[in-house]
């Protein structure tokens, strides 16, 4: 047996059955990554109760490994030996799984309620780390640790306030009580096909009535739990993808889910992957709409998963463009295939000369960034208008379609969905990445 920092460990390295080797050892470590927002805002108690969460699912997830817990430190270090046959994917399912199974469901504590927010470190084990601290190194490296410092009352109380909405929004999700509804963008020439429906969320008032959920999402986005909302919503939509096979859904994420590696490496989207590479018709017809109302977790890892995607079949957009800056530099940097123009700008074109030249600017860019541009926001025939002589082959508003349960249909000769073999007409622009 090994030892390290006062812990029994087995021998590290490939093991051999006859002459066929295992396949190779994985040290994790986990952690919950808000655990110092949790205990300054709930308490110790419900930092213990965090804590106990990751016991529990670690366990069970890994029961019959090498398991060493560090309760003082929130820390859970396993060494996981895959079974021979299995292949070199499943660690990474399991690690994805123990990520999903953290955040799933709230903790309820006597001071409130709140998520927890995983984060996993992973480095593969060789035979040369056998005192495993090269590979615990690295795997520190991976998790992404939140700093430990102390809130102000104010922060204090936003942190609980938004944890609220968060459980609030995710509670509505799971009963059914928030959905998704859908608005067309259609062709800006008349008779011209639908090109995919956006599925919106919204939170239902118990009077069948339906209002937006964009209070909840900005919370959720600011105690980093949209992945796991945009992880149930993409599921959502594959499924309806799959039960028709004639529709195009587009899905909104937030921007800090646009990452493989959001709780470490490679511990987000595998099951989404997964699903793709089997059945890529779904893919196909998918269109992911990244949105930027939170910071990217990085540019570098947001560039791979956009290509990712891609390259499985699945169109990408770029939400709100011309918002600030940051979008315009982030749109360049990301080569998506669809730039979607902010709803203002074609309603300041409609009040002004100056307005209008904006908005032109801006569709000339959009059109250098991406081969297909939409413009959102679209209210009345004049804003329309406007757009078309701008240019503009694809619109999204009111004028054509409210977000709705059912998807409708605006012009009474379209076709319910945009022909399959126009999907390879928008063409992407490769480009290369650079730090900013």
């Amino acid at each position: 047996m090994g030892k390290q920092d006062g812990h029994a460990y087995p021998n590290i390295g490939p093991g051999m059955i006859g002459s066929k080797a295992l396949p190779t050892p994985v040290f994790l470590i986990a952690t919950i990554a808000n655990l110092p927002e949790i205990e300054f805002t709930f308490g110790r108690q419900a930092r213990r109760h965090a804590f106990e969460r990751l016991r529990e699912i670690v366990h069970g997830l890994f029961g019959e490994e090498k398991i060493c817990e560090a309760e003082n430190a929130g820390l859970i270090e396993v060494i996981i030996r895959p079974r021979a046959g299995q292949s070199l994917r499943h660690p990474t399912l399991m690690i994805e799984q123990l990520c999903t199974l953290i955040s799933a469901s709230p903790i309820i504590s006597e001071s409130g309620v709140f998520f927890a927010v995983p984060s996993i470190g992973t480095a593969m084990l060789a035979s040369q780390d056998a005192n495993l601290e090269r590979a615990r190194q690295r795997a520190y490296e991976q998790a992404r640790f939140q700093p430990n410092h102390a809130f102000r009352q104010l922060e204090a109380s936003q942190y609980r306030d938004d944890m609220g909405k968060a459980v609030h929004l995710l509670d509505k999700v799971a009963n059914g009580d928030a959905k998704l509804v859908w608005q067309p963008t259609v062709g800006s020439s008349l008779g011209a096909p639908i090109l995919y429906y956006e599925g919106l969320l919204r939170i239902e008032d118990g009077a069948g009535n339906f209002r937006t959920a964009e209070p909840e999402l900005l919370a959720l986005e600011r105690v980093d739990l949209s992945p796991e909302l945009d992880s149930r919503l993409m599921g959502v939509v594959l499924d309806e993808l799959e039960a028709n096979p004639m529709l195009r859904l587009g899905i909104n994420i937030s921007a800090r889910s646009a990452s493989f590696h959001r709780y470490g490496t490679d511990t987000l989207w595998q099951a989404l992957r997964e699903r793709l590479d089997r059945k890529p018709g779904l893919a196909r017809r998918l269109v992911i709409e990244i949105t930027e109302t939170a910071d990217f977790v990085s540019l570098v890892e947001a560039r791979e998963f956009i290509s990712s995607m891609q390259e499985v079949g699945c169109l990408v957009a770029v939400d709100d463009f011309g918002a600030g800056w940051r979008s315009i530099i982030q749109a360049s940097a990301l080569a998506a295939d669809i730039i979607k123009i902010d709803g203002n700008f074609i309603r300041d074109a409609a009040k002004s000369e100056e307005g209008y030249e904006t908005f032109l600017h801006l569709m000339r860019l959009g059109t250098s960034l991406a081969s297909t541009v939409i413009v959102e926001g679209i209210e009345t025939a004049h804003q329309a208008n406007l757009a078309r002589k701008a240019g503009a082959h694809w619109l999204q508003g009111y004028q054509f379609g409210r977000p709705s349960v059912g998807r409708i249909r605006p012009v009474a000769q379209d076709k319910e969905t945009m022909p399959l073999q126009i999907h390879g007409s928008l063409k992407r622009r490769p480009r290369t990445i650079t730090a900013i």
